[in-house]
């Protein structure tokens, strides 16, 4: 019987955090199962950066107590990294293989080689390598060189850097919480959201999957089937829902449940009626207790001008994609809990100029009814980047898991030696 093995993941958001255990028997998705999650609001991160150490640990803890503690390992976690302390590079990597076989041990010292990134930030560090392609000798595009016979394997890869005190701050934040992150365990959000939304088809052909959540846009970049760019700004939901508060002097509770419900990506999509429709909604002012009015046409105008300012950073980024790569990006797939905005696929259509459509986590095949939604596609993403990316070795044998309590008893019984 294949050994089922279980791996966790921990996405801390601008909004809230969200942890996740899966089991898995590798290279058999049908085998892959979901089996505990928790979710718990947090006010401790802004714009991917963590502004409040204790705020944050204690969110940890409590989405932390909502999953089943004890029979799943939760001090050896997959955990996302964003915002502007993110950044991606192309590596290249060259290794002599001297006219011989290539064997693992090559491959694994051209990824290794690859790590060396030109033009590295001063205070930046490398994060993680996945390999795009391999080149032997000279020749382009080679998926998997092994046992090929060459003078010199090379290996393209995509490369995350991060900041290095984000970094720290983020392992800090997680040990204050009781946990322990996986040694190769911080991963950017754009790659991992990518991973649970796109279509095979989708990263083969070329694709960008944007995951708009709360204070963070994450833009990652596939063609050929791997991860070609990402990255990431301060922007999201909360920039929203700050302009809608302080415009018409509302909470922004308030200004986010007006968004969600009546809120359009822009006024053209309203009829004559709807857009001239007035909404009363409770001010904060300090003097007597007021009603702020407004139509629903002047709510999408704000949310179509900040919308403008999302817009605008996405096209810098297809301009340098195209520029850097020569990737015309063929098709957008949003993402994130801000992917739900009424009309925005349409309004994104029109303003990029490509195909568009809104996504939710797709794949591993059996997802929780809760957690198959766009806001939870970057845990979801973790998990099958574990699955995916680490290996057999760095994975916890769900069987032993399970089973060392019993061990643990029995040893107890072995040594009350009453006969």
């Amino acid at each position: 019987m294949a050994k089922r093995e279980v791996i966790t993941a921990l996405d801390i958001g601008s909004s809230k955090v969200v942890f996740a255990v899966a089991e898995y028997v590798r290279d058999n998705e049908i085998a892959t199962e979901i089996v505990s999650h928790g979710v718990y609001s947090c006010s401790g991160v802004s714009a991917g950066t963590v502004a409040n150490m204790e705020v944050t640990a204690k969110a940890i803890e409590q989405a932390l107590d909502s999953i089943r503690k004890g029979r799943y390992p939760t001090d050896d976690v997959i955990v996302n990294i964003s915002g502007q302390h993110v950044e991606s590079r192309c590596g290249r990597g060259l290794i002599a293989v001297g006219g011989e076989e290539i064997t693992d041990v090559q491959i694994e010292m051209a990824k290794m080689a690859a790590r060396q990134v030109d033009n590295l930030p001063s205070g930046y560090e490398v994060v993680s390598v996945i390999p795009r392609d391999f080149i032997v000798d000279g020749k382009n595009s080679i998926v998997s060189p092994k046992f090929m016979v060459a003078q010199r394997l090379e290996a393209e890869a995509y490369v995350c850097v991060a900041n290095s005190q984000y970094l720290e701050n983020i392992n800090r934040v997680v040990n204050l919480a009781g946990l322990q992150i996986h040694k190769r365990g911080l991963v950017p959000s754009a790659l991992v959201s990518a991973l649970s939304v796109l279509t095979e088809d989708e990263k083969d052909v070329g694709a960008a999957c944007i995951d708009i959540g709360h204070g963070v846009i994450d833009l990652a970049v596939f063609r050929k089937g791997a991860v070609l760019y990402s990255a990431s700004v301060g922007l999201g939901g909360s920039s929203i829902i700050a302009d809608v508060s302080n415009l018409f002097n509302i909470s922004e509770l308030n200004a986010r449940h007006q968004i969600e419900t009546i809120g359009v990506a822009d006024a053209e999509y309203l009829d004559k009626n709807e857009a001239e429709r007035v909404c009363s909604v409770e001010s904060v002012s300090r003097n007597d207790s007021t009603l702020s009015k407004f139509t629903r046409g002047e709510l999408a105008d704000v949310i179509s001008a900040r919308l403008d300012d999302f817009f605008d950073w996405i096209k810098k980024q297809f301009e340098y994609v195209s520029s850097r790569f020569g990737l015309r990006i063929p098709s957008v797939i949003f993402t994130g809990g801000v992917s739900g905005l009424n009309r925005l696929a349409q309004r994104a259509n029109k303003v990029l100029q490509v195909p568009v459509r809104i996504a939710q986590p797709c794949y591993p095949a059996r997802i929780p009814a809760k957690l198959a939604k766009s806001e939870f596609s970057t845990v979801i993403g973790l998990l099958i980047y574990g699955i995916n990316y680490l290996s057999n070795e760095e994975h916890r044998n769900i069987r032993n898991i399970k089973l060392s309590w019993i061990d643990r008893l029995n040893d107890w019984f072995d040594k009350l030696k009453w006969f």
